[in-house]
This record gives structure tokens, sequence and C-alpha cells, in this order.
């Protein structure tokens, strides 16, 4: 689907994705915030993918350094299903 140039990525759902366009946007705009857990709680959404409610839930044993990874806890089921994401060294 085009608008005005632009792509809009959409699942069967009808819910919009981020162009990466428009994730970089996101990230440039988000580490310019005077705030670093802002800046942190953002680039963690842009580079993961995570729902927000996903990122709210972190935990810092969630977070591993040496690995440069965060482990989310997927919130939509009702049993503990983990999942490990990488992010990039900033």
């Amino acid at each position: 689907m085009s608008t005005e140039g632009n792509i809009l990525l959409v699942d069967r759902r009808g819910r919009k994705y981020l162009t990466a366009v428009e994730r970089q946007r996101f990230v440039e705009v988000a580490r310019t915030d005077p705030i670093p857990a802002v800046q942190t709680f953002t680039l963690a959404l842009a580079y993961t993918g995570c729902r927000i409610s996903e990122a709210l839930a972190l935990r810092h044993c969630d977070v591993d350094l040496d690995n440069l990874s965060l482990r989310f806890k997927t919130l939509k089921r009702r049993q503990d299903v983990w999942r490990e994401v990488a992010v990039p060294k900033i």
C-alpha cells in the first residue's frame, strides 16, 4: 500500500509498523532526549521490537551487558516464555 510515496507496513490485523526511514528517525530523536532513562527505554523499543509492556517489565537481571542482550518475558501467554534479543553497542 502506498500513500504519497510512503510505504505502510501493515500486518493482517491492520497494525502499522515503522518503515526503515521512520525507525532511523525515531532512533535519532531518541538519542537527543536529555533524560538518559528515556533514551534507554526508547532505544530498547527501537532495537528489539519489543512491546512497551515488555520493556516496562524488564528487570536488572534481564540485562546482559557481557553479551549485549536483553531477556524479555512474553506477557501474552499464561506460561513463562522468555526470549533473548541482541542489542547493538551504542
